[in-house]
């Protein structure tokens, strides 16, 4: 016995009383029938479409689960990582220029202490952060739009390696 889909056209007068209507998706077997009428009014003529199918076999479906890539994809490269230590030493020395710069930092020690970042030589340059207080199991995040060739990043902490420290940027 073939399944039935009954579907309302927009126009009829049953449609303006069921906003409700929307399609309904059927699985038929291979040699299994499908009863599809389909009402509607348009102008003030009312129609009726009916028609009957039979499935004989299962079409041939190709999925691809990986496109092709028309431009270079965006990943991000781990550019450096470690400790901070008590002076002031030079992070990353830029072999390329980036985008999107994140600089992670995160206490790993047990107690609470300072730290500095500064886009070149600290103290006579871009200061990122100063003196930020890193408490017991904070993470704090840092962001540069660009980062171009033969820029550093210089850090320092209050107490040596207490606070680690991740770089990561997209190529341009």
């Amino acid at each position: 016995m073939p399944k039935e889909i009954r579907q309302v056209l927009y126009g009829s007068d049953e449609r303006k009383q069921r906003d409700d209507v929307k399609p309904v998706p059927v699985q038929v077997a291979p040699g299994g029938g499908l009863k599809v009428s389909l009402d509607g009014q348009r102008n003030g003529v009312t129609l009726t479409v009916g028609g009957s199918l039979v499935i004989s076999s299962l079409p041939s479906v190709v999925v691809s689960t990986m496109p092709t890539l028309t431009t270079k994809p965006v990943v991000h490269t781990k550019l450096a990582t470690g400790l901070l230590t008590d002076s002031a030493v030079t992070l990353y020395t830029a072999a390329a220029d980036w985008r999107d710069v994140e600089i992670y930092l995160a206490n790993v020690g047990t107690g609470a202490y300072t730290a500095q970042l500064s886009l070149g030589t600290l103290g006579d340059a871009t200061s990122l952060i100063k003196n930020y207080p890193m408490v017991q199991g904070y993470r704090m995040f840092q962001r540069l739009p660009y980062f171009t060739n033969a820029e550093i990043i210089q850090g320092l902490c209050s107490t040596s390696n207490k606070v680690s420290y991740q770089i990561w940027g997209i190529a341009v």
